[in-house]
């Protein structure tokens, strides 16, 4: 069954001229997908939210990217398929972070079987069947720098708290983090409702659509010390903004000029 929609896919890629190939986000991308509509996918080939799980990780060039919670693979999958879109497949890797807890009252992951549909189309992401809690010390102990994390496990206050303030901590420089169902669960939207309150971040809440997606990147800091320019510098802003001065100075006193430059 899987060859045969392997074949669809690829055939539909020879065909379409779609930024966007619409058969390969069926086959592929949408197919045993569960919990994707609460992303905003609606059953056709609409990504929702997905389009920006996707561009977040090509934006970056993302050499890691962590999906911490999914149930589906819908988040996980995305992310992969722009490493690979981005020709960084074998440099770069997608981790899932995703315990196997039925009695939450979710069910077991639909990736727990090793021919399930997620991994049989994306083998090499690196699936760790732990909390967000245990996974840690695979983090420390490989030194993981995360370029863009995902979460979306445990919505309580105090443990999508923790998986923020925890796994920030691996983030590489110019990160991107996303939280997703900030429109639906109370804890979340306490969280999110803190971090406003945080100067080192900055967050834009898309509370409103779906079930909510809250996009975070590092503030850029200020420039505390400005450098005295030299002799140089300021004659070459003269030159730029004041570009009359300049030209005259280079044409009726030349010597002085050169002096000047020098």
């Amino acid at each position: 069954m899987f060859n045969l929609i392997k074949r669809r896919a690829i055939k539909s890629l020879k065909k379409e001229k779609n930024l966007l190939n619409q058969k390969f986000l069926e086959y592929i991308i949408l197919t045993n997908a569960a919990f994707s509509e609460g992303h905003g996918t609606d059953g056709s080939n609409y990504l929702g939210f997905g389009i920006l799980y996707y561009s977040f990780v090509h934006l970056l060039k993302a050499n890691v990217s962590v999906c911490l919670g999914s149930g589906g693979g819908f988040v996980p999958r995305l992310m992969r398929q722009a490493q690979i879109d981005l020709g960084i497949k074998n440099k770069s890797k997608t981790i899932l972070v995703d315990a196997n807890l039925p009695e939450l009252g979710y069910g077991s992951p639909d990736y727990i079987n090793k021919n399930s549909f997620f991994r049989t189309f994306y083998p090499d992401i690196k699936i760790l069947f732990k909390t967000t809690k245990e996974a840690i010390k695979y983090f420390e102990e490989n030194k993981i720098k995360i370029d863009y994390l995902h979460i979306d496990a445990d919505h309580s206050y105090e443990g999508v708290s923790f998986d923020y303030k925890t796994y920030k901590l691996f983030m590489s420089k110019n990160f991107i983090i996303t939280i997703h169902d900030t429109g639906i669960y109370p804890g979340v939207k306490k969280l999110i409702k803190e971090l406003h309150k945080e100067r080192d971040i900055e967050i834009l809440n898309f509370d409103y659509l779906w079930a909510g997606l809250s996009i975070i990147k590092p503030k850029k800091a200020p420039i505390k010390k400005i450098l005295k320019p030299s002799k140089k510098d300021f004659l070459t802003r003269v030159d730029y903004s004041f570009g009359l001065i300049g030209k005259f100075l280079n044409t009726f006193f030349p010597k002085i000029y050169k002096s000047l430059r020098e």
